[in-house]
């Protein structure tokens, strides 16, 4: 068994490369109740079970392991590639502005076994080793921003083989799935002006109570921080591609002072607007 962490990762992501494990439960203690996990096997078999269904993967297959699910028993030589995370930590993903698209694959309560070619196989792998070996790497200067792209380009070759192989599978959506996906779409649409949960809710004919307990229950976040974490995002994107000042962002982004845009930047980030825009011109 080999696995490797990082201190300053370890409480939202860990990238693993698991060989020869002896059972279940061995393989059980590092699917995080709650986290988000997609397993890329290479060799052996495993069988998850669920309280209504069970998944059989194989050597070639990938697969988004739901958060219920538990591991039923293994054979076979295994060797396991394994990226899991927070539901917090791929939303606040700054590389890209995220949508129902990116956000689709942590909202399915159940998941298609990818069934991928040998050649697709090892490009995905080719990403978790490199996501890896930039998690565990002490000096590079732009380390955030490389493990933060490695997982989104591992997320989104996720989401397009699930569309190449997954796309004529039956897909059970919850109701909970589709107000949740509904509201993912709006945030994305309306985060930079609206940041109140209550609006969302009302778009959608639901109260902010119900909305709530939905976001949390499919994301595993409160609704509240779903939002704040997508106006993070924009804030990012804004201070990297514009000329803007604090105060202008500040304005664009609906805050009611410049003063309460740089404390919520601060408080999510631990740096100023203006020390995040001069990190960026190191």
């Amino acid at each position: 068994m080999n696995t490797l962490t990082d201190s300053l990762w370890w409480d939202e992501l860990k990238v693993v490369y698991l060989y020869d494990i002896a059972s279940a439960k061995a393989l059980s203690k590092f699917l995080v109740p709650g986290w988000i996990t997609l397993l890329a096997v290479v060799s052996g078999s495993i069988k998850f079970a669920e309280s209504s269904s069970s998944a059989e993967i194989c050597a070639g297959d990938i697969y988004a392991v739901p958060g219920s699910a538990e591991v039923d028993s293994l054979s076979g030589l295994h060797r396991i590639w394994l990226v899991s995370c927070t539901a917090e930590f791929a939303v606040s993903s700054r590389i890209v502005r995220f949508g129902a698209g990116y956000m689709e694959i942590f909202a399915r309560q159940q998941s298609p076994v990818l069934a991928v070619n040998g050649k697709e196989l090892r490009h995905v792998v080719s990403l978790l080793r490199l996501l890896k070996k930039k998690i565990g790497c002490r000096h590079a200067v732009f380390k955030d921003e490389m493990v933060l792209l490695y997982f989104n380009m591992i997320v989104y070759e996720y989401i397009d083989l699930r569309y190449k192989y997954g796309k004529n599978r039956a897909i059970l959506h919850y109701r909970n799935d589709k107000i949740v996906m509904d509201f993912i779409g709006l945030v994305q649409q309306n985060s930079p002006r609206h940041h109140n949960v209550k609006f969302y809710a009302d778009c959608l004919f639901v109260s902010s109570g119900h909305l709530g307990k939905a976001v949390k229950a499919v994301l595993g976040i409160s609704a509240k921080r779903f939002i704040e974490m997508a106006v993070l995002s924009e804030a990012y994107l804004l201070l990297a591609d514009t000329q803007l000042s604090v105060s202008e962002l500040a304005e664009q982004l609906n805050f009611d002072s410049p003063a309460a845009f740089s404390g919520f930047f601060k408080k999510n980030t631990r740096l100023s607007p203006t020390q995040y825009r001069l990190s960026l011109k190191f």
